[in-house]
């Protein structure tokens, strides 16, 4: 697996609007399984880590940040299944990437 940290599960979400139409989000279930850490604050625990950095975002800017994280995780995924170079232009063409 290629890309950033997961939050991790949650279960029974619920939303609250405030009068000032801020949203805030909470579980309401710990996901737990029985001999298992509980998925809370795990999220998916990744092979190739490529993490969006807040240096990156202050430095170029949130849209050039995460342009430039998602072209490096797609770069590490075409290299982890063998694909050419090449296709990486043409796989990002595609995805308007």
């Amino acid at each position: 697996m290629v890309g950033g940290r997961t939050q991790g599960a949650e279960a029974a979400v619920h939303t609250s609007t405030g009068p000032d139409g801020s949203v805030v989000k909470f579980s309401g279930w710990p996901m737990v399984e029985p001999g298992v850490k509980p998925f809370q604050e795990v999220g998916i625990e990744l092979d190739h880590a490529i993490p969006l950095l807040i240096e990156d975002a202050r430095k170029l800017g949130i849209e050039a940040a995460m342009a430039q994280v998602r072209r490096a995780r797609m770069t590490k995924a075409m290299e982890i299944i063998g694909a050419p170079a090449s296709s990486l232009e043409e796989f990002l063409k595609l995805a308007k990437v």
